[in-house]
Formats: structure tokens, sequence, C-alpha cells
């Protein structure tokens, strides 16, 4: 029986283990998700780490580990169980594991971890819009990050104050004749956190810098110090700003900025609350910073807040007082984000507020953590971009409470980085240590250009700069800098106690030069601005435009345009080309005021104005950097237009003499007349044994009748010209002019020639005549002046051209083209 019982009991008890198992899982799961929703992350973490020891596969729990293990800073495990979730099938359900665990290594500097999780993340369009834009800014954010690091400036020098760094908070508050003035927790607390119910008690420390960095003294302000954390002095040291707790019945606490008042008998009044515009009930203000404000009488008091109405998180707000009267609480809209901004610093000297954020968004970049931020004030509430001090001051941890000490080129500021003292072996990264930065006293210099056109101020890019040190007469030159793109220089690490000269020249601009100094007291990263103003040389804009002689309504695209200065002789400029084919008609170059020029257009096949070319007088031009004075000339070509004839001869019955016949000048008839003759003609041409191709034939009499084509249409657009009206009605044109040049071929002597082209010239004008009158146009006939160039033989065929039978200058096509006259030129006026 005992042996049955034994064994029964055994056997009951292995039927309950998975009772007892199961039993053992829900409760560490209820506690574990109980811890994660009251945000008691360090409790999640260690219960969601023991359902992994049970279910090591549990999503749910793996992310809950790894949310928890951010939230404590245990970035090594939060990116160990977070990317353990992104590789899951459920990954998709978690957007926000991609993020911390890409936030996670960029604190620990893993870079291609960032970069792979970021890409995952974006590619695989993981989570909500807002989820993938705050990827794709992290990713860039690494990017800076990893370029921050590689340029990382040599000429600053970190040094931790281990003599007064405590393994508790340390931070600094201002610094004064040799004096750093610090608060620190008190040794006695047992850990780092300072709510209702574990104060803290913070000291107030003083340390002579300059002969050792052992603490000198060591005060606690009287009163409740063990709930104050942070300090500001107003001008005289009579008041005391600082952060406090307010605790309510259930032990919860907020902060809440109060003064207190410095006593006669040397002891401090009772605490003063601020008004509730700037403690805003249920919300948290601290960090108050007291700074000049911009008018006499007037103090700024710089604070933190998470009140409503901000950009979210912690943001920077002010607030002026004026006869122990707070004004209005204005949010540091510019230096704000989505993140945290916190421990502002206002330095009076140079107008710029200094102050912590953890944010990577709206402009801003950082390196991890909290960094610290410059940003410059220029108005009453204006300020610029701020931006990140860098790699020299910032880590991937938490840079805070930045002070100034410009007399010796040194700041003091507090960080959780690496080599930071702490006796907390679970978060190694938690009580930050003060530091000491040390500048050299070196400037950069900032040559800025700009377009001075009216005054404006544009900013012009191009410009060739050099800085020069001429100090005590010496001209040494300190660097040079040229980009196409850039409208400023950055001339670094410039010495102090310089007096510079900068100058500046552009192509098509007169050149500038400015003077600066770096005599200045500051060394902070300051910058010497120096500004070049640049006018044009003064200019003219000639625009050409090229028309048909004929009829200025048609363009023409030239072939070559050519500039010239108009001297003796004459100076060409620029010969430009016009692309082949290219339908444009209009050209614009740029003349220097106070010369005289010419310009011309040429065409193949084209005859320019009877000047060759247009002047154009820019002496008398006044001056304008702003804008060129602009010119305009039209330029005029000819397409000459050959008439053809055959072998016609004088009127015998017109000759002035019985025996001179052959000197007859005037055609028997109009260009009509012989022009129809001339195509009876062609099977004759054909037949004759002169010719050697019947093709050139065809091309003979097919040219033969473009030309009396056109011949119509030049005459069309002559009584076009001549119909136009001045504004009052009145004729525009009185007169037309019409030249003419004869060829003949060589089978005549020269004189006979020569009347020749006078006569065929003549049957020309009679048919512009006829034409004129056919369109009802009698009186255009008078407008009509035609000159001759009767060139007889002597552009004619060589003599042994012809060496056929004699038929050849009567049906011979090269003879017949030279058997012409041409319309060289037609001027309106």
């Amino acid at each position: 029986m005992k042996k049955i019982s034994k064994s029964l009991f055994m056997w009951s008890m292995l039927s309950l283990m998975p009772c007892l198992l199961l039993a053992q899982k829900n409760y560490v799961k209820n506690q574990a998700r109980k811890a994660y929703n009251l945000q008691a992350f360090a409790s999640a973490f260690d219960w969601s780490s023991k359902v992994l020891e049970l279910e090591e596969d549990n999503i749910e729990f793996m992310h809950m580990a790894g949310r928890s293990a951010y939230e404590i800073r245990a970035f090594e495990e939060a990116s160990l169980h977070l990317s353990r979730v992104m590789n899951s099938r459920e990954a998709r359900d978690y957007p926000e594991a991609y993020l911390l665990a890409a936030e996670s290594n960029f604190i620990l500097r893993n870079y291609d971890k960032v970069i792979n999780y970021t890409q995952r993340m974006i590619d695989e369009q993981v989570g909500s819009p807002e989820q993938q834009n705050q990827a794709i800014l992290l990713l860039e954010n690494c990017e800076w990050a990893m370029e921050e690091w590689n340029n990382c400036s040599d000429n600053i020098t970190l040094t931790k104050l281990d003599g007064i760094n405590t393994s508790k908070s340390d931070f600094p508050i201002s610094y004064s004749n040799q004096y750093l003035q610090f608060v620190s927790l008190h040794e006695t607390i047992s850990n780092n956190t300072c709510n209702c119910k574990d104060p803290c008690t913070f000291e107030m420390r003083w340390a002579r810098l300059n002969t050792s960095v052992n603490q000198k003294d060591s005060v606690t302000i009287p009163g409740p110090t063990n709930k104050m954390s942070h300090f500001t002095y107003s001008t005289g040291n009579h008041r005391i700003y600082y952060s406090g707790f307010d605790c309510n019945k259930n032990d919860g606490a907020i902060s809440a900025i109060y003064y207190r008042e410095q006593q006669v008998n040397g002891g401090w009044s009772d605490p003063v609350r601020l008004p509730n515009h700037i403690n805003t009930p249920g919300y948290s203000s601290k960090q108050p910073f007291l700074a000049a404000g911009d008018r006499p009488g007037v103090e700024r008091l710089y604070f933190v807040s998470d009140k409503p109405g901000g950009k979210g998180g912690w943001d920077l707000y002010f607030t002026e007082i004026k006869d122990d009267r707070f004004g209005t609480a204005f949010n540091l809209g510019a230096a704000n984000t989505a993140g945290d901004e916190v421990t502002p610093y206002f330095h009076n000297e140079t107008q710029k507020l200094y102050f912590s954020s953890n944010s990577y968004t709206e402009g801003m970049n950082t390196l991890g953590g909290m960094d610290v931020f410059e940003i410059q004030k220029i108005d009453d509430n204006e300020w610029l971009q701020a931006h990140n001090l860098g790699c020299n001051v910032n880590s991937s941890w938490d840079e805070t409470y930045y002070i100034l000490d410009e007399e010796n080129c040194q700041a003091y500021f507090s960080s959780t980085r690496e080599d930071a003292l702490t006796d907390n072996a679970e978060d190694p990264h938690c009580c930050p240590d003060i530091y000491q930065v040390s500048y050299t006293n070196e400037v950069n210099v900032i040559v800025k250009a700009y377009d001075n056109c009216g005054g404006d101020r544009i900013p012009l890019p191009g410009v060739a700069v050099q800085l020069n040190d001429i100090s005590g007469g010496q001209n040494n030159t300190l660097g040079s800098n040229f980009d196409p793109d850039q409208t400023e220089y950055v001339f670094e690490d410039i010495s102090l106690d310089l007096q510079l000269e900068a100058v500046g020249t552009k192509e098509g601009y007169i050149r500038d030069d400015s003077t600066g100094n770096t005599n200045i007291k500051t060394c902070r990263d300051t910058a010497i601005i120096i500004e070049l103003y640049f006018k044009k040389v003064p200019t003219v804009e000639l625009v050409t435009t090229v028309w048909d002689k004929v009829s200025s309504e048609i363009p023409i695209s030239a072939d070559e345009l050519i500039l010239e200065e108009f001297a003796d002789p004459p100076v060409e400029i620029e010969r430009r080309k016009v692309a082949e084919g290219a339908l444009k008609n209009q050209y614009t170059f740029t003349l220097e005021v106070g010369k005289l020029y010419r310009i011309k257009a040429l065409k193949n096949g084209y005859v320019a104005d009877p000047e060759f070319g247009a002047i154009v007088n820019t002496r008398n031009l006044a001056s304008n950097d702003c804008q060129p004075n602009i010119l305009e000339r039209n330029l005029y070509l000819l397409n000459p237009l050959p008439l053809y004839f055959f072998n016609d001869t004088p009127d015998r019955n017109k000759a002035q003499f019985p025996y001179n016949y052959r000197r007859d000048t005037i055609a028997k008839g109009d260009y009509d007349y012989y022009f129809r003759k001339y195509l009876t003609q062609e099977q004759g041409f054909i037949d004759s044994t002169c010719v050697d191709e019947p093709e050139d034939v065809s091309q003979l009499f097919e040219d033969l009748q473009k030309a009396k084509d056109r011949l119509d249409e030049l005459a069309t657009i002559m009584i076009q010209r001549l119909d136009e009206n001045n504004s009052d009605g009145s004729s525009r044109f009185s007169r037309v002019n019409v030249t003419i040049s004869g060829f003949a071929s060589p089978s005549g002597n020269s004189d006979y020639n020569v009347y020749l082209s006078y006569r065929r010239a003549s049957s020309i004008e009679q048919y512009m005549k006829r034409f004129f009158r056919e369109q009802d146009r009698e009186d255009y006939q008078d407008k009509l002046n035609v000159k001759v160039n009767p060139n007889g033989d002597r552009e004619g065929l060589e003599k042994d051209v012809c060496k056929g039978p004699k038929c050849c200058s009567t049906y011979g096509v090269a003879a017949s083209r030279q058997r012409r006259v041409e319309i060289t030129d037609i001027t309106f006026e």
C-alpha cells in the first residue's frame, strides 16, 4: 500500500506540473504587462526577460523587453531584442521595433545597422506614413553624423574635470572671475532620481579652475534644498531662481520655478512660486536661466516646459521681467522641435542661445541623445536656424548645461559619455560629469559677395576671392577661393588681432575690396564677416535682328554674325557662327559703353546692306550698373534674283544710228515677253549638239520658271510696302530703288555686252511698271527708280569655255546661265 500511495503521489505531482508551469508563465506575463503599462520600464525589462526564458520566441514580450531596455538606456539589450522582432514573421506588426533598434544603434554608433534597419523599413514600407518619415529622417541624420565624425576638427581640447566631478550628477551653472559655479547631487543619495518619494539634495559649489580643479567652497542654500535642482542669479545676485518640485497628496511631483531673495542678514526669503502663465497648473516648468533683456531695466528669463501649445516634448520658453512683473511666456519656436529641448543658456555678448536637444527633425541633426545646439538671436523674437556644435562637444550620449568662458576661450558642459564617473553598474551612462572644452584663439572669416544692383544685396555666385593680411602695412595672402555656385567663402582658423583685406573679382563686374579685423574678445566659433559689393561693368545689350531686304516681315537666319570695333582698321571682337538649320533671326551681343561698333550679318547666297552692316554708337550712353542699356539694330540681307534671257538682239528700228543699232539700251518688250519667248526654245536646246546632258536643260528651264515666279512675288511685295502709311495717313515710302546687275556670254565684244545689259535691265523695269498698272497702282510707276550695273563680259565665261560648234554660245547651258541680269538690292525711302 505504501508503494502504491507513493506512486499515486508522484503521479499526482507530475500531472500538476503543467498547471503550475502555466500559472507561473501567466503570473510573470501579468507582472511584465503591468510594469510596462505603468511605464516602470526597469521592472518591465526584468519581467519580460523572465518570460523570454520560458518562451524564447514570444514576439510580444521580445518587443516589450526591447522597448523597455531602450527606455532604461540599455541600448545593446534593446538592439538585441528588437532586431529579433524585426526578423520575425510578425515584424510588420511592430514598426516601432525598426525605429527603436535603429535609434539604439545610433547611440552605440553602429551606423551600418542604423542604415540597414531604416532602409529595410523604407523599402518594405513598414509602419504609418509618420513612422516612414521618421525612418527617412533618421537615415539622413545618420549620414550627417558619419560625415561629422569624419570631419571632426582637431583644434579643440576636451578635458573631464575629475577633481570636482562625483559619481552622481554634476552640471555647471556659470563661470565668472576664474570661478566655476556648479551643482552636484549629494553623495548620500542612493540613486540619481529626484521626486517627492525620494528627494535629492543638491549642493552648489565653486571651483577656482586656474589654480586647481579641486573644489574650494561648498555652500548649501538655506532652506528646503532637497527639492532644488537648478539655479540662476539675477543681476547683483540678490535673487535666485530655481527649479523645485510641487508634490501632491499622492506623492506625485511636477517641476515648478521659484525664486528667493537674499535678506539683509544674509539669509534668504521664503520661496515664491512664479505665476501660472509660467508654471502652468498640471504641467512642469524647470531649468530657468536669467539673461539681460533688450531694454534697460528688463531681464529675460528662459525656461523649459511641457505645457500645452508647444511643438512637443519639452520646449524652450522665455518671459520678460520688469519691476517684478512677469510678462507673457513665449514659445521659442525657432529652436523647438517635436523632440525635447532643455537647459537654455543665453550669452549676452554674442546674443546666442545655447541649449540641448535630442531631435533630428526640422533641419536639426544630432550625434545621439541630447546634443548642444547654438542659435543666433537677431531681434526681439527673431532667430536664425539652430545648428549643432558638432563632434568636439557632442557625443552619441547626452550633453547638457553648456556655458561659456569667453575670456579664456573655454566652455563647460555636462555629459554622460563613456568615461563619465558613476557607481551605477546597471546604467553606466546615468550620471553626467562636467567637461571643459578649450577653443583655439582662431576664428573663421566669411567673405560674402553681393550684386549691388540698386542696393538690393543680391547674393552673387562665382566671385574669385582672395583674403590678405595687411597688418602693419604688409600684404600676405592667407588664402583664395573660387566656386561658380557659391556666394560666400569660409577661411578657417584665422589668427586673432589681424587686419584683413578681402579682394573679389568676377568677369563682367568691377573689382571690389573690403577690410575687416579679428580684434575680438570672443573665440567660441565666432565668424568675422566681410562683405563685398559688386557693380556690373557698364554694358549695352545689342539686339540684332536679320530680315529680308525686300520685306521686313520675312526673317532670315544668318550663317554668321561679325561684331567689330569700328576703327581704322576695324578690330574684330566676335565672330559668331549660327548652328546649321537653326531657325533664328535675332542675336544678342554685350557691348561696352563708350565705344563705336559695327555689326554684320552674312549668309551664303545673300547680299548684305550697301553699308555692309549697322553702326552702333555707345559713346554717349549713360552708365547703368543694374540693367544694361538696350539697343536694337536691324540687318537686311537680299537673295539676288537671277532672270534669264535667250539670245536676244537689239531693235533695229530704235537704233540711234543706222549703223550702231547694237548700242540700243531699250528693250522692245518687258521681261514677260522675253520669258515666254525663252520657254519656246527648250526643244531646240535638247536637239542641239552642244548639250551633253538633257538633265542640265531641264534644270535650266526649271530655274527659269522659278525666277519668273519669284519676280512676280517680288513685285507684289513692292506694292505692299509702297501701300504702307504712317500714323497720320501719309505714305510711308516715296520711292523704291532697284539695283540690277547684268551679265553676258563672251560671244560679243565688251561694249556690246554692256548695252545688252542695259537693254535687259530695261525689260525688268518695263515689267514692273506694267505690273503696277495691272494692280491699279499707276502712280507707283513714278516711284520706281532702277539703277543698272552693266558688267558686260567682265564676269562672263572664259573665252575657251565654248570649244565646240558656234551654237555653244546660243544653246550651251553654261553660256545660257550667263545671259542674265540679277536684282541685287531693293531699298525703300
